[in-house]
């Protein structure tokens, strides 16, 4: 008994947690979504938390930070002031196009020169406003873009949303059947505890019964 409750608390805490991704997974979707719609020329971010797929392979190499096709990064969203050469940013470029791009120089007038460290020492020819500044990128992630990219698809949905959907009504119907079968087994065991103490009840009235039957008899041999 105490293991087949032990084992309904673990599957129960499992239950709770695929509910807790998958409801953060759903308001996610809806926020970026939505702010997405709001700000269609600027990539949806999350408390200031931006997340983009690499694309090109402007900041691959040897550098401890680089960034390769197929990568995510993250960018948060910081006062530009506090930024600094060597820093890799995220930014718009011509207002269409988003960028990461390490800076290389911070010019007098506020912005920021920058360039792909793959692109042998050639600098972008705008500078970067403050403004266009998406984030700094504090965080790449191999390969997991092109984990979104598959994600995003047909398949990707099914697999990301509709798989963990399906083991967690799987997962839930067990907890129901286990939870079912033993509530039946323990009214079962209390039906039988129940039926036994009648039986014994009954015996313990049939002795009574016999023996007070045998006293009656005695005295009125006595007598």
């Amino acid at each position: 008994m105490q293991k087949e409750k032990k084992r309904g608390g673990i599957f129960t805490v499992i239950s709770a947690i695929i509910c807790v991704i998958l409801a953060i997974i759903l308001i996610s979707n809806v926020t970026l979504i939505v702010k997405g719609s709001l700000s269609p020329d600027r990539p949806p971010s999350v408390f200031g938390i931006t997340t983009m797929m690499v694309m090109s392979g402007s900041m691959s190499g040897d550098a401890p930070d680089h960034i390769e096709v197929g990568d995510m990064v993250v960018a948060k969203a910081v006062d530009p002031t506090t930024l600094e050469v060597g820093n890799i940013i995220t930014f718009m470029e011509n207002g269409k196009t988003t960028v990461t791009h390490r800076i290389v120089e911070i010019n007098d007038d506020g912005t920021f020169t920058t360039a792909g460290d793959a692109n042998d020492g050639t600098i972008d020819q705008t500078p970067v406003k403050p403004e266009e500044i998406i984030g700094k990128v504090v965080l790449s992630i191999p390969k997991l873009g092109d984990v979104a990219m598959f994600a995003q698809t047909p398949i990707g949905m099914v697999t990301f949303i509709g798989v963990p959907l399906v083991l967690y009504l799987l997962l839930d119907a067990l907890l129901r059947a286990k939870h079912n079968k033993s509530k039946k087994k323990e009214e079962k065991a209390a039906k039988d505890e129940a039926e036994k103490l009648k039986e014994e009840l009954e015996m313990l009235k049939s002795q009574m019964a016999s023996t007070n039957t045998e006293e009656a008899e005695n005295k009125e041999t006595a007598e």
